[in-house]
């Protein structure tokens, strides 16, 4: 699929992203859709995320596997 073309009543709905590392620590996502099909995109990069952002929704399953602690370690105290 190429990313310009993107469809959701066409292509589907994203079903699921998976998030991972490239060599260079380069965020990167796989998206599923549920008419088949996948897309790789990077994900820090908004222009490219925009792209699929009508076809993401509540349903959507995220798969994250960059390195983390847990949850948290991100939370701050007032």
């Amino acid at each position: 699929m190429e990313n310009l073309k993107y469809i959701p009543s066409k292509d589907g709905a994203v079903t699921a992203i998976r998030i991972y590392y490239e060599n260079d620590r380069t965020s990167m996502a796989e998206l599923a859709f549920a008419f088949g099909g996948t897309a790789t995109i990077e994900w820090t990069n908004v222009d490219e995320r925009n792209i699929y952002l009508s076809g993401m929704n509540g349903y959507t399953f995220v798969f994250d596997e960059r390195e983390k602690g847990d949850f948290q370690c991100f939370v701050r105290v007032r």
